[in-house]
């Protein structure tokens, strides 16, 4: 592979994409400067598929599939196995120090032409007037913090895309949702869900239960 050096930016791949996928996937083995152009090669190497915790086996628009997800917490909040079912139950005691760890597991089908934004959602009951909604926590990012947007996925490959959401201080004690999503990077139309056998779900989808609740109380 030959790439042109900075400050000269490749022409054909200005945002490192094409390198960024090889350094996943393969292994660096010579590097030779030649003027402002670096040769780099590679050896491909076997990469094990990231273990799936929760699966979900959804699909948003034609191509993409939401294989599942799993969530950790940290701070103020807790996580636990929900009985009777394969989600998560979150408790968050001290909303202002609680973060949310979320990763999601994509697939596709095909090569996306389109690139695509993940929404995250912590959604209540309560307005929140300081964001002018009923959402608590919200990240909004291309997958990977835009590292690995979805026109660089491989068909068959499976996607680990990690999310961190801070819980608003302010959050009310009460019952929310998480809720994810995919949208168009240019014209922000959601992309719908759908089950494995076709049956639509709107455009979000409902990961988990999550409970806000006093200090000190179970």
């Amino acid at each position: 592979m030959c790439i042109r050096d900075r400050p000269y930016p490749s022409e054909w791949d200005p945002e490192g994409y094409v390198e960024g996928w090889l350094e996943r996937r393969a292994h660096k083995v010579e590097e030779t400067q030649i003027d402002v152009f670096r040769l780099v090669a590679y050896e491909w190497a076997a990469v094990a598929e990231p273990e799936v915790p929760h699966p979900r086996q959804l699909r948003l628009g034609e191509a993409v599939q939401l294989m599942g997800y799993d969530l950790e917490a940290e701070g103020g909040c807790r996580v636990v196995e929900a009985a009777g079912d394969a989600d998560l139950r979150l408790t968050i005691a001290d909303p202002g120090t609680c973060t949310l760890a979320l990763t999601l597991y994509w697939q596709t089908d095909e090569p996306l032409a389109a690139r695509y934004k993940v929404f995250t959602h912590l959604l209540g009951e309560t307005f929140n007037a300081d964001t002018g909604n009923f959402i608590w926590g919200q990240v909004d990012s291309e997958p990977g913090g835009g590292e690995t947007p979805t026109t660089t996925w491989a068909p068959g490959e499976i996607v680990a895309d990690r999310y961190t959401i801070p819980v608003a201080a302010g959050a009310p004690p009460g019952q929310y949702t998480l809720e994810i999503g995919l949208y168009g990077l240019v014209n922000g139309e959601r992309l719908p869900v759908s089950t494995a056998d076709g049956q639509p779900l709107g455009d979000t989808v409902n990961l988990d239960a999550v409970l806000v609740q006093p200090a000190g109380q179970d």
